[in-house]
């Protein structure tokens, strides 16, 4: 990748790609990168010396970096629109107001997705490629989360170790109706409990491919005839839910 390069004499590659001049002053946030007014470049080691590997890290870092820039585009292009998304009512500080209640709800509604995706995905015996998955790839990025997800205050300072943690918020919220600017300031208010939803997802998960998982079917209705797309289902096609439905209830509470 161009964007990787060796560190001095370290033989420690790291990430560097420089801020285009005219999207210096529009760019936003990206996570895994301090905030500071007036960024020249994006640069973060990459803590490895194998080229290889370097470029599958350096691979992800890349994807947050290229949506900020594609985001500081339309920035440029349509100034009216910063931070635009979602139920929400204008603010005077410039971003749009987010319903608390609406943003959380289309986090849960996020989980539940997801749960019943890879359930079914699981009972088809289909490979499945979710949103979050190449993060997972990062080392220790699911313990941090853990501890974030248990302690987000105590744990705030993992945040920076959770590569790709906001856009994959991002993404989420805009599955379920609420389309936010990365910079927006309720990401930070939402980040505790999208750690949590995400955390819960992955032990649904790890119950799912054990088989120890416990399905909760919807109310049973008229059986969709032989031969349609999704073979016979036990639900109709108005009411019917990915793969049933999972109460939160029934996977544990507790992170340890």
């Amino acid at each position: 990748m161009s964007y990787v390069r060796l560190r001095g004499k370290t033989g420690i590659y790291e990430y560097r790609r420089v801020i285009p001049p005219r999207l210096r002053a529009v760019i936003p946030s990206v996570d895994g990168f301090d905030s500071k007014p007036g960024r020249t470049e994006f640069t973060k080691s990459l803590d490895t010396q194998a080229k290889a590997e370097a470029n599958r890290r350096a691979a992800i870092i890349d994807r947050q970096v290229q949506a900020a820039l594609d985001d500081a585009e339309n920035r440029l292009a349509k100034p009216s629109a910063w931070g635009r998304g979602g139920t929400a009512t204008s603010d005077p500080t410039g971003f749009i107001t987010i319903d608390p209640r609406a943003a959380h709800t289309a986090i849960d509604l996020w989980r539940r997705h997801e749960i019943d995706a890879a359930a079914k995905a699981a009972f088809n015996r289909t490979p499945r490629c979710s949103v979050g998955d190449e993060q997972l790839s990062v080392p220790d990025f699911r313990y941090n989360l853990q501890q974030f997800a248990r302690y987000p205050v105590a744990n705030e300072a993992v945040l920076p170790k959770l590569t790709g943690f906001d856009s994959v918020l991002l993404t989420a919220l805009a599955q379920h109706g609420i389309v936010l600017d990365g910079s927006h300031p309720a990401i930070s208010s939402l980040r505790p409990a999208f750690a949590e939803a995400w955390f819960d997802l992955l032990l649904a998960k790890d119950k799912i491919a054990s088989g120890l998982w416990e399905y909760v079917p919807d109310t049973p209705g008229p059986a969709t005839p032989p031969g349609s797309s999704n073979g016979t289902v036990l639900s109709t096609p108005a009411t019917a839910q990915p793969c049933g439905r999972f109460e939160r209830n029934t996977f544990p509470r507790t992170l340890g």
